[in-house]
């Protein structure tokens, strides 16, 4: 549907709005336009009223009532929201889809020949970046102020070609520049959301993309029979009638990845245990790990508190006697006969032989080991005759007679 315009004498509306700024989105998708207009009237804190309104297409306005403090605005320029760039221009009466798109930045330049650091050096470098607004050139640094196309890659360096047919490569740094694509170099989106490179991995994947449409309906997720989530093919088309988003069960070697590519046969999830650790102190066990393993006596001592055995674990308040008792029945001396049995029976003959005819000599224990020197051996007290015995039983009995009684009357036996 196309309209014809009308002609008018816009000269009046040409004037009304002359002080008019008009400003666009970078990325629409994490700035928020009901957020921008009073974010920004409160930034620039201004004395006079300004009004601000959204146009649509991601283009806002504001109308000043004073030409001073619109020029203060556009001076401080470039202005961020959310970490994204804000495009900032006075209106002009012109018609574009593209408009506004000038964004000014502060360059510095770096990499310049000190023998060519000069004026029109940098000026001829300022007008190849854009619209040169002025520069500044210390001893120093070199920078400029130019107007870039914000809707357009920024240009991060440039070549510097001489008459001598050298050359040298000049790198930009941009003040108050916040996100932008480092794949594109776009204001408009980061690289995890850059169209090129996607496109650019598709051509490398050799895979079709298919339109903007059909991928937004491929990343809803489809539920199957057996309770899986399983995401479309990628560049699949239709899914109807392929047979595996329809409802019937599809098995796991039969689906395809986002490539179109099957998945092949299932990782068995059925990992091997280790043998656990020794110990050569605690005694082995007897019960199997389960009803119908058998028992099995050559395996190592394993240690309680390293086990891994599945069996579940005694929690407090569970009677532990019968794990008590059986405990008590294998001594850790019994062991270690036990094991010096079989490794006796181990060793080869020959070896046996050797050892009879060479016996190795033990070193005692500790306690068979003392010195008689340390520990002195006293002599017996001599045995007393029937004749002494009978006269120290005379003289118990005559101490006991004279004693007086516990009430203080003599005693009974006293002649």
């Amino acid at each position: 549907m196309r309209i014809k315009a009308p002609e008018l004498d816009t000269s009046a509306l040409i004037q009304d709005n002359f002080l008019t700024l008009i400003g666009r989105l970078t990325n629409p998708r994490e700035q928020n336009m009901t957020a921008v207009l009073p974010y920004l009237t409160r930034k620039w804190n201004l004395v006079g009223q300004i009004h601000g309104s959204d146009l649509g297409n991601h283009c806002f306005q504001f109308r000043f009532q004073d030409e001073k403090e619109m020029k203060k605005v556009l001076d401080n320029r470039p202005y961020q929201v959310e970490r994204w760039m804000i495009i900032l221009q006075r209106w002009e009466p012109i018609i574009s889809p593209t408009f506004p798109s000038q964004i000014p930045f502060w360059i510095t330049l770096r990499g310049i020949p000190l023998h060519f650091w000069h004026e029109r050096v940098i000026m001829d470098i300022g007008q190849e970046l854009g619209e040169l607004d002025h520069y500044i050139l210390t001893k120093t640094s070199a920078r400029v102020w130019v107007f870039i196309d914000g809707l357009k890659p920024l240009p991060q360096d440039t070549v510097l070609e001489f008459s001598s047919g050298e050359e040298c490569i000049v790198t930009f740094s941009y003040e108050k520049l916040e996100n932008f694509c480092s794949y594109c170099l776009k204001l408009t989106h980061l690289e995890s959301y850059c169209p090129d490179k996607c496109q650019r991995t598709s051509e490398l994947l050799d895979v079709d993309v298919p339109p903007q449409s059909q991928r937004e309906n491929n990343e809803q997720r489809i539920r199957v029979n057996d309770n899986h989530y399983q995401r479309p093919p990628f560049g699949s088309g239709n899914a109807e009638g392929s047979g595996h988003f329809k409802g019937e069960r599809t098995e796991f070697k039969q689906r395809l990845d986002r490539h179109g590519k099957p998945f092949g046969e299932r990782v068995s999830s059925n990992l091997q245990r280790g043998l656990p650790l020794r110990n050569k102190i605690t005694p082995a066990m007897e019960t199997g790990r389960g009803n119908n393993e058998p028992i099995r006596r050559d395996l190592p001592v394993r240690n309680s508190y390293t086990s891994t055995s599945p069996a579940q674990p005694l929690v407090r308040g569970e009677d532990t006697r019968y794990h008590g008792e059986r405990r008590r029945k294998r001594s850790p001396e019994y062991q270690w006969r036990r094991l010096e049995r079989e490794h006796s029976e181990a060793i080869p003959t020959a070896n046996r032989e050797a050892e009879q005819e060479h016996p190795v000599q033990h070193r005692p224990p500790l306690e068979h080991n003392l010195d008689l020197v340390d520990f002195p051996l006293l002599p017996l007290p001599p045995v007393p005759s029937t004749e002494e015995v009978m006269e120290g039983l005379r003289e118990a009995t005559l101490q006991y007679t004279i004693c007086e009684s516990s009430a203080g009357e003599p005693s009974p036996f006293r002649g």
